[in-house]
Parts: structure tokens; sequence; C-alpha cells
């Protein structure tokens, strides 16, 4: 199989050199330049008599549509590309401390010339999105033509010394090169783990050719200052090979770009300086919390990044399954004839069966899904996976009650044999979130129902009452809205407690003092939103958030272990909040394992160990005391408010079922004596964590 290559600004210079190497090597080489003579530079090549011809595509890499045309040209060749060196860069185009022209400065000035960032930075951007697109259809392709899968590709991108170092008479080629640095360190792991290619960067320092000045030339060869096109090509040879290991005329200088291995090196920069190599990676961390934020790329489960398209054609049942069963599941008016729900939950529950046996591929969904447990992402994305998450988590609770609104005979089911096709996805599904219970959590069923441009992926309610739809979107809203809002919050959280470790008292005080105005954002999208006038109180429970309980188990080692629905103790925020203050758990250490993915209990029990509050010496730190102190009454007002809110929703007369919170889904039983009763254990739970808010 010929490898292909892209090599973008490859007629002069540095473009042309790395040409030249990767035709010696055997490549069909794909040569783009903007200059439309460079058609007769390609013709001119001396080539080896085996070496595919190289092509030429004319065409300007700051145009995403002429970028476009020179991947699809490479790709038409051999539905692969092996090689993509982003190479084209310019200087900068205007002195942005220039004297103005007119010096009376009665004209206005004129715009920016962008076009250096455009070459050199949208289009390394462009470049990489092209690039990701076509090493993923390369994958969806062979694997439809039952080939074998693509080799790891290469992405390189010529950067520059400069993009390490000062550069004041071209400042803006020097951001551009900063930035295309820190692009490389930042995405090299997850380009090699999710698009099957690696990602590193060249940075050479001054490289004679046909576009300097020969002035200049001489000047910097008098010094002794140049850099060969050989050390350039020998650091391209370091990037294109099989292994991490150094040669021995290559230097590690400060920490590396990304998770070193034994494969192919990604992640890296390579500054190029006269005949050494230097493979540069991060600068030191100043402290914990730089490093946190930096070397945890899964991080926090919050305003997650979910993919509902272009999954693999073997886990896209699963939606589609969803949607085509889902408007038999909810009926205008509750149904009290045991007789009929019970056939009515058969039915459904049938329906899903077949589908589920019809379409699913269980060996390739278990491929898919070990693939990705074990951390391999080529077939399976990250985001796509959250979004098979939802899915399944989804189809599992609507299989479990069968009928909406909840009713009593499905609330006594004990046991449910689940469909082999939910029960074998959902095992390594959930070990790699690190929950453990049967049923779905906040993560899975809320907050990874949302897409991108924040709409919901799997609805509940299709074809009821606007009243119906209208209070489940906007419940469900408010836990994506507040997770979107924590973000910035739990960065406050982790840097308050830094600074105040690292004795930077001042810094600390001023993180807390940030914090009031976020939490109270958060605080008011409950305020506003859990009112009778957006969620009704008369369909929230038996439309909404009954179809998030669960209440059924299975049978283990003679014991008959249930599971409980999603709660909002789940809701990480909260959790985070009780963590920084230092308050235990409300959840026991089994419900943390079962229902919080293990991301969340880790950064929770962090907050937890190293709280502000346990580390405040009497008498001292009497401001951040103080501030503490106003954030504890702000969440002690919030618990107030909020049980007074809730108890009328869960108050509310529902024949067709037993009383019930999602949590818990049900919660009378024979001893019970009337509604009172039966919320009692709920409302002393709410009022102890009110009393332990303190």
């Amino acid at each position: 199989m010929t490898p292909v290559a892209i090599i973008t600004g490859a007629c002069p210079g540095i473009g042309l050199a790395m040409s030249k190497e990767l035709i010696h090597r055997g490549y069909k080489v794909f040569m783009g330049d903007i200059n439309p003579k460079g058609g007769e530079v390609v013709d001119a090549l001396a080539l080896p008599s085996d070496a595919p011809a190289p092509t030429f595509v004319c065409g300007n890499v700051a145009s995403f549509e002429d970028q476009a045309r020179l991947f699809e040209a490479a790709y038409s060749f051999a539905q692969h590309i092996d090689v993509f060196l982003a190479n084209a860069g310019v200087d900068d185009r205007e002195d942005l401390l220039a004297e103005p022209a007119d010096p009376t400065f009665n004209s206005k000035p004129t715009p920016y010339n962008a076009a250096t960032a455009d070459i050199n930075l949208g289009a390394v951007f462009q470049g990489f999105k092209l690039m990701v697109h076509y090493s993923r259809r390369a994958q969806y392709d062979a694997k439809a033509a039952g080939s074998a899968p693509p080799p790891l590709g290469r992405m390189v991108v010529t950067s520059s010394t400069f993009g390490l170092y000062p550069f004041p008479t071209n400042p803006v080629y020097a951001a551009t090169k900063h930035a295309t640095k820190g692009f490389v360190q930042s995405l090299g792991r997850r380009a090699e783990q999710e698009a099957n290619f690696t990602l590193n960067a060249i940075l050479p320092a001054f490289v004679p050719t046909g576009l300097a000045p020969e002035g200049l030339v001489a000047q910097i060869r008098d010094r002794g200052y140049i850099t060969s096109m050989e050390t350039v090509v020998k650091a391209l040879d370091l990037f294109l090979g099989e292994t991490a290991e150094l040669p021995d005329h290559v230097q590690r200088i400060e920490l590396p770009g990304a998770a070193a291995g034994d494969g192919p090196l990604t992640g890296e920069c390579a500054e190029v300086s006269m005949t050494e190599i230097y493979l540069r990676g991060s600068v030191p961390f100043a402290n914990d919390s730089q490093r946190w934020f930096s070397e945890d790329p899964d991080g926090l489960c919050v305003a997650p990044l979910v993919v509902y398209d272009d999954w693999p054609s073997a886990l896209q049942p699963y939606k589609d399954i969803y949607h085509e069963v889902v408007p038999q599941l909810s009926s205008s008016t509750p149904l009290l004839d045991d007789d009929t729900l019970m056939a009515r939950r058969e039915s459904f529950r049938s329906r899903m069966r077949e589908l589920l046996k019809e379409r699913i591929d269980l060996l390739e969904v278990g491929r898919l899904l070990n693939e990705a447990e074990a951390g391999n992402w080529t077939s399976l994305r990250r985001e796509q996976l959250n979004g098979v998450y939802c899915a399944i988590s989804v189809l599992r609770h609507a299989y479990r009650w069968a009928t909406i609104p909840v009713v009593k005979v499905a609330q006594a089911e004990t046991v449910i044999d689940f469909p082999v096709e939910l029960d074998s996805a959902w095992a390594p599904l959930q070990r790699h979130f690190g929950c453990t219970a049967e049923s779905g959590n906040n993560t899975a069923n809320v907050l990874y129902n949302f897409t991108p441009d924040g709409n919901r992926m799997f609805k509940i309610n299709i074809g009821q009452s606007d009243e119906i739809v209208s209070s489940e979107e906007a419940f469900f809203r408010m836990f994506y809205d507040i997770e979107a809002l924590a973000r910035v919050v739990y960065i406050d959280m982790v840097e308050a407690i830094v600074a105040f470790e690292e004795n930077r008292k001042a810094d600390s005080l001023r993180r807390l003092q940030q914090l009031k105005p976020k939490l109270d954002k958060i605080y008011q999208v409950f305020y506003d939103g859990l009112v009778d006038a957006k969620v009704s109180r008369k369909v929230w429970l038996s439309y909404c958030q009954g179809f998030q309980g669960w209440g059924v188990g299975r049978v283990i080692d003679g014991r008959h272990v249930k599971y409980d629905g999603l709660s909002g103790n789940h809701v990480l925020i909260f959790q985070a909040i009780d963590a920084f203050f230092g308050m235990e758990r409300y959840l026991i250490d089994e419900n943390m394992i079962r229902y919080i993915p293990v991301r969340q209990r880790e950064f929770t029990s962090v907050l937890r160990r190293h709280s502000i509050r346990a580390q405040i010496e009497k008498g001292e730190d009497e401001e951040i005391r103080a501030e503490i102190g106003k954030l504890v009454q702000a969440m002690k007002l919030f618990r107030a408010a909020h049980r007074t809110r809730v108890i009328p929703y869960l108050k509310q007369p529902a024949p067709e079922r037993r009383i019930m919170t999602a949590g818990k889904s049900v919660l009378e039983n024979e001893h019970t004596n009337g509604l009172e009763d039966a919320l009692a254990p709920l409302n002393k739970m709410m009022t102890t964590r009110l009393q332990e808010t303190v």
C-alpha cells in the first residue's frame, strides 16, 4: 500500500525539503502551495525511478475550501492519509507600532492585517479538523470494505523557536507560533487516542531558504547560528518513527508534552537549533492546582461534551430504538386498571426486546465498549461514549417502567430481567464511569442527555400536552444549566484552597469573595425554575421525575439488593459545596459508589480533605472565616427554600401510584398512615441536612 502525504507550503524552503524526503521514502506526496508556479517546481524534481510522482495542488492554505480540496485529492488517491505536514507560514504583514499615516489623527485607524494569524494558526486548526475527518473516514471505509484498519497517521506542524522565545520584530508571528506549540501539547494525546494520528511540532531556528535576504543569511552565517535543513529533516524523522525512545542526538528539556508511552511520540515539540534537537515539553507546574487542570483530561462530568452523530454502526440502533418505542411510553391520562396496565407494559417491553434482538450485534458492541474501557479511543471517541451511556441508561429506565405515568403495578415489581442487549452493554459502561447500580444516574440520564447546542436528545413524553412537555423540558434543563454555571465555581474552590495552603491568604480571600455571586446564580436557577408556572406540580412526578426512579434490583448471594433512582443528592455542585465546607457526605459509601461517577467522587473527596474551614486556627484568618460563613448562610437559606418548594410537589395526589420520589421510588408500605406519614422520613432528611449546614 503506497503511503500518502500532504504538505502545505510545499514548494519553497522547509516544505520543499520535507517533500523531497518523503518522496525518497516512497510516499505519494500531494504538495500544496499558493504559488501557481509551484507546479514547475514539482515538475523539476529529480525523482527516484520507483518513486510515485508528486501531485501539485495550488491553493491558499488560509482558505478552508482550498485546503479541503487538497485533502480530498490526497484521500481519493488511496482512501487513506498517512502524513500531514502543516508547514505553510508567513511573517508579520504589518508593524503594529508603525507611525500613523495621518500624523494629525483625523482619519480612522485601519484594521489589523490578520493574514499572519490566518495562515500560521487558523490554517493549522482547519488542517487538524480535516485530518480528523479523513482519518476517521479511512477507518470507516476500511471497515465497510472488510479491510485491515489504517495505520496510525502523523500530523506535524512547522512552528518556530519563536514559539518559545520573544521576537520583538515579528510579535504576531511569535504569538502564532506560541499558540501552535500550546495546541500540539494540549491535543497530542487525544489525537492519537480519538482520531488515530499523532500530533507533534517542529520548532526550527533560522534556516536559510530562498526567501531570506542574502545579507541576513550572511550575517547569521558569520555568527555560526545557521540551522541546517538536514537537522530539520532529522526532526521530521523523529516524529515519523514508531517508538518513543529518543536517539542520542535528541535531548529532552522540561516535562513531556503528553503522557509518554512506548509507541510513537505525540504532543511533542522539537526545538531545532543549529545541529541540535531538543524536545520541549511543558514548563514546570507552578502548583498542584495547575497540574490538576492540565493532567486530568477526563476531568469532571459537568457541562459535558456529548456527540450523537457519526456513531459506529453497531451502536446507532440504541439511539434509534429509543426514539422508535418512546411514543408508546406515555399516556395522556393515567390508567387505573391493573390488567390493562400489565398488558400495556408487556406490549412495550416485548417490542423493545424484539428490536434489540433484531438490530444489536452483541459481539461488535462488546468489542467497541471493551476497547473504550481499555483506553483505546480509535473506534469510539469519548464524547460518543458519553452519548451511548445516556442512550442505554434511558432505554433501561424506559424498559423498567414501560408506562408513564408510573403506576402501582410497576412499583410492585422487585426484580426485572433486562434484555441481554441492555445488560451486557451496561456493565463495561458502568465500570468505565466507576458506578455499580443497575439504574442510571444524574450524569448519564440528565447531563449527557443534552447535545452541544443545548437540546435534549431523549425525551420522555412524546405527543403529550404542552403542560407535560414544557414541564419536562424546564425541569431537566435546570440541572444542565446549574452544572454549566458550576464550572467556574469548581475552579474558584480549588484556587481558594491552593492559595490558602500556600499561605497566599489574600488570594484565597479574593477567590472566596468571587464564589458567592456565582453560587447565588446557581441557587437562582432553582428559585426561578421550580415554580408551578414552569414545572407543573400536577405532572412533575407522574410524567417527568418518575421516569428517573428505579426501585427494583436483583438477588445477589441469596439477598435481594434494591437500587434507587436519581436524586438531587447526586448533583455534583451540591456535593462539592458540602465538601468545600467540610461537611460529612449525605450519601453513604455504598451509594456513592453506586450512583456517583468516580471522577466526581475523587473531586469532592479532595475538596473535603483540604477544606479551608478545617485548617483555620482559632482566632486567625477571621476575614476568611467570615467569608466562608456568608457562603454557608446562603446555602442554608437555599436549603430552607428548597424544602419549602419541593414538599408541595411531592404531595400532589396521584391515584394511579403509591407515594414516591424518584430517589426512593416508593415511600409508603402497609404500615404507612397517609401522605404526611409517608413523607416524614424525607422531610426529616431535609430538615437534618438544613441543621447540619452550619
